[in-house]
């Protein structure tokens, strides 16, 4: 949202490089998205590709389609839209890669010029380029990331409405096909930037149950690692903040 209140989004794609912390943009196709602006859906990276599942279109609707990013390849070939789509069109939709699939949980749908949180959840194929529906994540939940912890997926807090604004943490289990509830989060929080080592996750900023942004970072681990220090400052102080997550062994 621009100062004079208008929204508009742009397909411009950029890459970070760690190692000169530098921003690039050489030698990268912009999204193919056809429908002027719309923000990327869910989002994860499965083999060195990148790929968006849905997508909100700024006050119009949403998009049920797939897309398919290869840095590797020449430029005017790098993004493909797949021929497998979402069942419904979701925005904001949490996202990650276990194994060799990709699954989703929940996601906005835009109804009556509102986004609506949704349950429904499934599994993506990238090679076979296939999706299926798996069992629904146990609440209505949407503007919020999912993360990959001990081959499982876990959806961390999220919701639109200020009411609604969850510290729920939901454990997918791709090999029983269930979900199971984590230790919550701390405070209600969406919109927030999160990514998980394998073991641990690491969360920051967001929005919380006030609807005000936060500068909080938080780790969310095992017990049994808790002493690791953490610096987390919510906006106005400073404090450590810890959240408990159940062992996955």
């Amino acid at each position: 949202t621009a100062a004079d209140g208008s929204r508009s989004a742009t397909t411009r794609v950029f890459r970070y490089n760690p190692a000169t912390d530098t921003m690039q943009t050489a030698g990268l196709d912009p999204w193919n998205e056809a429908t002027p602006n719309t923000l990327p859906g869910g989002f994860t990276v499965f083999q060195n590709k990148l790929y968006i599942l849905g997508g909100l279109t700024l006050g119009n609707s949403g998009t049920n389609r797939i897309f398919e990013f290869t840095p590797g390849r020449p430029a005017g070939s790098q993004w493909k839209q797949k021929a497998a789509t979402l069942p419904e069109a979701l925005g904001f939709v949490p996202v990650t890669a276990v194994g060799n699939l990709i699954f989703t949980a929940g996601g906005s749908k835009f109804l009556h010029c509102a986004l609506v949180e949704s349950d429904h959840s499934y599994v993506y194929d990238p090679v076979a380029d296939t999706l299926a529906p798996v069992a629904s994540i146990p609440r209505m939940t949407g503007e919020t990331r999912a993360v990959t912890v001990g081959n499982e997926m876990w959806v961390l807090g999220g919701g639109r409405a200020t009411a609604s604004r969850s510290t729920e943490v939901n454990i997918f289990n791709p090999l029983t096909g269930e979900w199971r509830v984590g230790a919550p989060l701390n405070t209600g929080l969406r919109n927030f930037a999160a990514a998980s080592d394998g073991h641990r996750i690491f969360i920051a900023g967001g929005y919380n149950s006030s609807a005000m942004p936060v500068k909080t970072t938080l780790i969310y681990r095992a017990p049994s690692e808790l002493n690791a220090d953490l610096n987390a400052e919510p906006a106005g102080e400073t404090g450590k903040e810890v959240s408990n997550a159940e062992s996955n062994r």
